[in-house]
């Protein structure tokens, strides 16, 4: 038994028969493959429940985390970080800082990968969540550049960095955890539940700045906006408690109970998956581009067109709201349906976004 890390799948079967079910992700997750009969036990359903459960409730409170610095950044970050510049390239740079996170993530899912394949799940997902919580919580203490000039923006950075690390090293971990928890003919099914998460967290993190944004415009730019990152507190905590009870996978139990556990799993992934790498990687990027669209449509409605931010807080809360329990669903299709379902979500995204920026046009005129 091998293991390594990369995205999800396990061979089971007779022999040749490949049964791959990647885990989904916006970046590299974890490459696991396991021997015949090293799934777990089918009649105790009761650990795959439990993990799926922490999986999405972690990675609801962590994304909450991540996300609401996209709706903070496309709303007050250019007014309070960069004020100097003239609005619009302010905004540029405000936004800037939010792809910044999109660039060390896939160093957290190397790193944490590396970390959950050998020390265990369970350990790097209560990391994850601590390191998430504690970099969103100093976010909200930063000072602006009126008081502490570029010190602001640069704190502000290295902080994003954190926050894209700490989400790399979740989607490894959170997707792996109840993928190695569930039966055999059910792994895509409890394995879906990281990404629902995600969109929950997504949602909360729009919705919580509904009240936020309609305060006046010196309460918002003054203490306001800080409100979300500092109740990412509390919401953190509730995942660590909920983490924190969940057992250690079965099939990393075994790897230590045989001592296989891999000292290099990146070496066994590039090694025996190394054409599988690019195409999982370039069929992942597509989950994070509905997010990215999403703050840049936010940005460009309020800032360019000109419209109110709580009409387009509220769009925002319903695309994620209809996403949020579509993937359970559909990957409870065989192979052939979660591949055409695949095909169909990465279609619509592309119809979407094309057509988004013209109808905000129009609404402006």
């Amino acid at each position: 038994m091998s293991r390594g890390a990369g995205f999800s799948w396990r061979e089971a079967g007779p022999p040749g028969q490949k049964d791959r079910d990647a885990a989904q992700g916006a970046t590299l997750t974890h490459v696991r493959v396991v021997a015949v009969g090293a799934s777990p036990p089918g009649p105790d359903m009761a650990r795959p429940r439990q993990a799926a459960f922490a999986a999405w409730v972690g990675s609801a409170l962590e994304y909450y985390a991540f996300f609401i610095y996209g709706t903070a950044a496309a709303l007050v970050f250019g007014k309070i970080f960069f004020p100097v510049s003239d609005p619009a390239t302010g905004t540029l740079l405000a936004l800037s800082t939010f792809g910044v996170g999109y660039v060390s993530r896939p160093l957290g899912a190397i790193l944490l990968g590396h970390l959950g394949d050998r020390f265990g799940r369970k350990r790097v997902l209560v990391l994850t969540l601590l390191l998430m919580g504690v970099s969103t919580v100093l976010v909200g203490c930063l000072p602006g550049y009126q008081t502490a000039g570029v010190a602001a923006p640069v704190m502000l950075v290295a902080l994003r960095l954190l926050q894209g690390l700490s989400a790399g090293g979740e989607q490894a971990s959170a997707n792996s955890m109840p993928l190695e928890h569930a039966p055999e003919n059910q792994r895509a099914y409890y394995t879906s539940f990281t990404l629902s998460g995600t969109q929950a967290g997504q949602i909360v993190a729009t919705a919580v700045f509904l009240p936020v944004a309609a305060l006046p415009q010196d309460v918002l730019l003054s203490w306001g906006w800080r409100v979300p990152f500092w109740g990412s507190a509390l919401m953190v905590l509730v995942g660590y408690l909920v983490r924190r009870t969940v057992e250690e996978t079965p099939v990393f139990e075994q790897e230590v109970r045989t001592g296989e556990v891999t000292k290099l799993p990146m070496v066994v992934l590039l090694r025996e998956h190394w054409a599988d790498v690019p195409r999982v990687i370039v069929a992942a990027l597509s989950a994070s581009v509905s997010t990215i669209f999403t703050v840049y449509a936010l940005s460009y409605a309020v800032n360019t067109v000109g419209l109110s931010k709580t009409p387009m807080l509220w769009a925002g809360v319903l695309t994620a709201t209809k996403g949020h329990g579509g993937a359970p669903g559909v990957v409870m299709r065989g192979p052939t349906g979660r591949r055409t379902a695949a095909v169909g979500h990465v279609t619509r995204l592309v119809e979407a976004t094309t057509s988004v920026q013209p109808a905000l046009q129009h609404h402006g005129h």
